[in-house]
């Protein structure tokens, strides 16, 4: 069996994922490869860097420096400065849909095309549109499956719709768009639409809670799977003992305090809060403190740690944690909080993603409504203050996990897929 990726880039957390399902493919005994626009692999031949066109370089030149006068404008321009979080709010990225030549003409003549039996298309934010795919199907005949990393590929160019529900029928008059720009969502979406109904694609989706979005979407597949991230079980391994009685631990998967999504808004109101309520003392792990500076913090301190370079490094940090903390309010997984299951933390999320399939209320943690900031706030002092002992220890967590969602549970659903 052959298989062909592509993804925008094999790195970050949609490339990582892309990556993870190419290897595990490898595993199985599938000649699959990998093909980027951005590869940071070193040392893998199946991991394969597209040419670009010349033309999409200057484009992005052009991009680039219509951004940068863009962000120095709407500093003066309250309209501008609207219409700019609109769209990185939705995380509106994609505008080349309508690209009838395709972004890269020469596609064909730059991967091994033969005897190709599926196509699985991953996160791809500008790398190739949706007249590629369908060339790439007409000449290969092969299978095509998408990945939802997010909502991108069943929407009009937004990767999260938040309440908006427009991609159920036109993606007019869209919301992260400004009036010059707001029939191009409604263009892309008719044009993906078309595209992929000569496909007969499958999609598929870790969180049963986007494939309830991707039914509802005018851009219909023929077949929707769930499919966990497939995250190596024997790496992210739980740690030995639970904490000691001592200082209680924290983790959050908000990096990006500016991302509305990732809820830093709504986790640092739950902090301040929870703060004044402690009689124990709470570290809390932090690429940066700076956010957090100025609020006068008595019990839980901040402790900065440098990027997480490699897995192993990542690894370590879940598992100095006691607590992990999924404060997203729209996201597709993460696949953070799956991660950190897998060390054997207990987790609390806000009631998104994944965090219903994951998590039994009371025994792996707790799943909060979304903006419920006082009921995870609640379930987070009880956890702190209490230790309920439903909570099972970090080894019960571990296995509860590769149970679900370990490599060999998810190569029995990929092998399904694949030979349906």
């Amino acid at each position: 069996m052959k298989v062909i990726h592509f993804s925008a880039s094999d790195n970050g957390g949609a490339g990582i994922a892309a990556v993870r399902y190419h290897k595990l493919m490898q595993e199985m005994g599938i000649n699959s490869t990998l093909y980027v626009k951005k590869k940071t692999t070193q040392n893998d031949d199946s991991i394969v860097r597209l040419e670009t066109p010349e033309l999409n370089n200057r484009k992005s030149l052009k991009k680039i420096i219509k951004n940068k006068a863009h962000n120095f404008f709407k500093r003066f321009l309250p309209e501008l400065k609207s219409i700019k979080e609109a769209k990185e709010m939705y995380c509106y990225y994609n505008f080349s849909e309508c690209n009838g030549q395709g972004m890269i003409p020469d596609l064909l003549s730059q991967i091994d095309a033969s005897n190709v039996d599926f196509i699985f298309i991953h996160w791809l934010s500008g790398f190739i549109n949706s007249y590629d795919i369908r060339r790439l199907h007409d000449a290969t005949g092969a299978k095509v499956i998408f990945s939802m990393m997010d909502l991108e590929p069943i929407t009009g160019g937004c990767h999260y719709p938040w309440t908006c529900t427009k991609y159920e029928k036109n993606c007019l008059d869209c919301p992260a768009l400004s009036c010059a720009e707001n029939l191009l969502s409604h263009n892309q979406l008719m044009t993906k639409a078309a595209n992929y109904s000569c496909l007969n694609a499958d999609i598929f989706s870790s969180a049963l809670y986007d494939l309830e979005f991707a039914r509802k979407s005018i851009i219909k597949f023929q077949n929707y799977h769930q499919l966990y991230y497939p995250i190596d079980e024997n790496i992210f391994l739980s740690r030995e003992s639970k904490n000691d009685g001592g200082e209680i631990t924290l983790f959050a998967n908000v990096n990006s305090v500016e991302d509305p999504r990732k809820g830093f808004n709504y986790l640092l109101v739950i902090l301040l809060n929870l703060d004044k309520r402690l009689t124990k003392k709470v570290r809390f792990l932090c690429l940066s403190n700076k956010k957090y500076q100025g609020y006068n913090f008595k019990n839980i301190h901040f402790e900065e740690f440098a990027f997480c370079k490699n897995v192993n490094d990542l690894v370590a940090l879940y598992q100095k944690t006691d607590i992990f903390l999924c404060a997203s309010i729209e996201d597709s997984a993460p696949m953070m909080l799956q991660e950190a299951l897998l060390c054997g933390v207990p987790a609390i999320s806000f009631d998104v993603g994944v965090g219903k399939q994951f998590i039994e209320d009371g025994k792996q943690g707790y799943v909060v409504p979304r903006y419920d900031i006082k009921l995870f706030e609640e379930k987070l002092f009880c956890m702190i203050e209490n230790s309920p002992a439903s909570i099972q220890t970090a080894k019960e967590i571990h296995d509860h996990m590769v149970n679900i969602c370990g490599k060999e549970a998810v190569k029995e659903k990929l092998s399904k897929i694949l030979t349906k």
